[in-house]
């Protein structure tokens, strides 16, 4: 349990002095007001619905957002499919419109991901939403 808030604490940190370094932060600006664009859109996870045995395929993460924003992913697969990382779990803050990730797929059977999101738009962050599940089968 502590390990999970660290983490979060952590990944906050991060999220924050990213969004200072890519809007340009202004020492100038003593109110602390800054202009964000309007946003729209949810993140999308992209699984293909069939691949080949034991090969690599892509999962692309993606959003139509505009303006200075960082999404948290929490995802997680079963049935043998692995993360880059060999993990089955796969945590990550994604700055930018578009996130492909390799994924190691098993010898047979199928891939069931599941996991969530939630945005942060400078100091506010929304609510996390599911994915829901998807399913890859494997040929």
């Amino acid at each position: 349990m502590a390990e999970k808030i660290i983490l979060a604490i952590i990944i906050f940190g991060l999220i924050v002095g990213a969004c200072f370094f890519l809007k340009g932060y202004n020492n100038n600006d003593v109110q602390g007001n800054v202009e964000m664009q309007s946003t729209t859109g949810d993140l999308i996870r992209e699984i293909p619905i069939e691949v080949e045995s034991e090969k690599t395929f892509i999962v692309t993460y993606s959003t139509d957002r505009t303006g200075d924003f960082a999404i948290i992913i929490e995802d997680s697969v079963s049935g043998g499919c692995k993360f880059p990382s060999g993990k089955v779990e796969y945590k990550s803050v994604m700055l930018s419109t578009t996130q492909p990730i390799e994924i190691i797929a098993p010898s047979s059977g199928s891939c069931t991901f599941s996991g969530d999101y939630n945005f942060i738009l400078g100091d506010n962050i929304e609510e996390i939403k599911e994915f829901g599940e998807q399913i890859v089968k494997i040929k």
